[in-house]
């Protein structure tokens, strides 16, 4: 399940953001046997501080792995089922908890207003799936739902549209892809 929420940023919130009183996106999603998006924000922003095409994180993800076996909001039935196994008994997958915040608030490309908008938010967001791929990030789930517009250019340091939604993305170091062939499925046919 995902949730996507545009709110007001205010003074009391604990980022630094570029303009004062801007919107920001809270992601909240559960997810598990995969990299948690903030991770792989991580791995496409390196060292720096921006990537040009690519949804601004402030890195500021407040769930994870919840330890506490008592937590009813964090944790899943799955998780709640498992506590009474013992750990080789495990009947669920149990998803985690995560939410993230981004300064990068888009408008749905379904929404462009002159096919000059159209192609400068395409051409930035390719320019953007580049710079992942340079930093040895994989998108794989780039579609119409997740190349955004820019509602602020300047915000965004000039790109007219970028990237979001890298949840599914690979990172591509030997021990993810080892990681990930071994989740596909076999279909009879190949065994």
């Amino acid at each position: 399940m995902r949730v996507w929420i545009a709110t007001r940023a205010t003074d009391v919130t604990p980022i630094k953001f570029d303009i004062p009183g801007s919107s920001v996106v809270i992601k909240d999603r559960r997810t598990s046997d995969r990299p948690t998006e903030e991770s792989i924000y991580h791995k496409i922003y390196g060292d720096r501080t921006e990537v040009f095409e690519v949804a601004r994180s402030t890195f500021l993800c407040d769930y994870g792995v919840v330890d506490d076996l008592k937590d009813r909001v964090h944790r899943t039935l799955g998780g709640l089922i498992n506590r009474d196994r013992a750990q080789k008994e495990r009947a669920c997958a149990e998803p985690v908890h995560h939410r993230c915040t981004l300064p990068s608030v888009g408008i749905p490309l379904s929404r462009f207003t002159s096919t000059r908008q159209l192609v400068k938010a395409i051409r930035d967001a390719i320019k953007g799936h580049r710079n992942m791929n340079v930093k040895d990030v994989l998108h794989r789930d780039i579609s119409v739902n997740n190349i955004m517009i820019s509602a602020d250019v300047k915000a965004e340091h000039g790109a007219h549209g970028f990237l979001i939604d890298p949840e599914l993305a690979a990172i591509m170091d030997i021990k993810t892809i080892r990681s990930e062939l071994k989740a596909l499925p076999v279909s009879p046919a190949s065994s």
